[in-house]
């Protein structure tokens, strides 16, 4: 019974892994600047955070059901009550209760998820930052309990989380086109009005002046967090800084090719090639 138990683990982190693997290639890239048994962790809380993420965005299924199978998700995680069959779970749970994760952050990350199921345009830059936070800012948040052999300090958590928000802002700006796709406009309503522009115009993929400069304070807006998780690195465990700082370079180098093209991201998705990421993975240095 103790082997079955050990393979089925061992089943569960490689299908852990081959989902990161083909989820995110950024994402994939850091993690070999860690530890097996670090990589291994992450790719089981990723995989939980893809899982979730694909089920309020996947196409052909209605709402209802998308809503269901994240209900189960939540089900599962207080119960730990799952089928053989369900690769997730064996590894997702060693990983958390090893790590001392407390389960409240995957809660987080799934109300963050099922708010995109009826999905709103933020109000305002706090509307913008607080749903940046659920979707990405408490997978920081996770990820540093994985990369600290010690309890993380509130300092690095609030970096973690700062990180995970400026890389969804950026997200957010290159995916403009994408996200219309699929009915969604996250660009703050605030700032529409204040730079003259409506949801038509984005509907209309209204490239002027006016979205140049909405753009252009958004930018700003996620380098703001990403100096404020830069300050926090320092705050790392050795083996922790190189990976973040890799992460945080990677997302930074999309946003800096967002502004080289002036925010052009309409019907295009801005990306950087496998040289530019080797070179990002060569340069950086805590």
């Amino acid at each position: 019974m103790e082997v079955s138990v050990v393979q089925n683990i061992k089943q569960s982190y490689r299908y852990c892994r081959s989902v990161t693997k083909h989820a995110s290639s950024t994402f994939y890239l850091a993690s070999f600047l860690c530890s097996k048994d670090v990589r291994q962790d992450l790719y089981a809380v990723y995989a939980f955070c893809r899982i979730a993420d694909d089920l309020a965005d996947a196409p052909g299924l209605d709402d209802d059901r998308r809503r269901r199978e994240l209900d189960l998700l939540s089900r599962t995680l207080r119960t730990k009550r799952y089928t053989e069959d369900d690769m997730l779970w064996p590894a997702f749970f060693d990983t958390i209760e090893r790590r001392g994760i407390p389960l409240h952050y995957f809660d987080e990350i799934l109300k963050g998820v099922m708010s995109d199921i009826d999905p709103h345009t933020p109000k305002n830059i706090q509307e913008l930052e607080h749903y940046s936070y659920l979707v990405a800012g408490v997978v920081g948040i996770v990820c540093v309990y994985i990369l600290s052999s010690v309890s993380p300090s509130k300092s690095v958590l609030e970096g973690a989380k700062r990180l995970g928000i400026a890389m969804q802002i950026t997200n957010i700006m290159r995916d403009v086109s994408a996200d219309l796709a699929i009915n969604r406009i996250y660009l703050p309503l605030s700032l529409l009005k204040k730079h003259g522009l409506s949801m038509d115009d984005i509907k209309n993929t209204t490239y002027d002046e006016r979205f140049v400069a909405l753009m252009a304070e958004l930018a700003t807006l996620a380098n703001n967090h990403y100096a404020a998780a830069r300050d926090t690195i320092a705050l790392l465990e050795p083996s922790a800084k190189r990976p973040v700082i890799i992460m945080l370079r990677l997302y930074q180098s999309i946003l800096e090719r967002i502004e080289q093209k002036r925010y052009n991201v309409y019907n295009t998705r801005i990306r950087l090639g496998a040289l530019s990421k080797l070179g990002v993975v060569i340069s950086a240095r805590p």
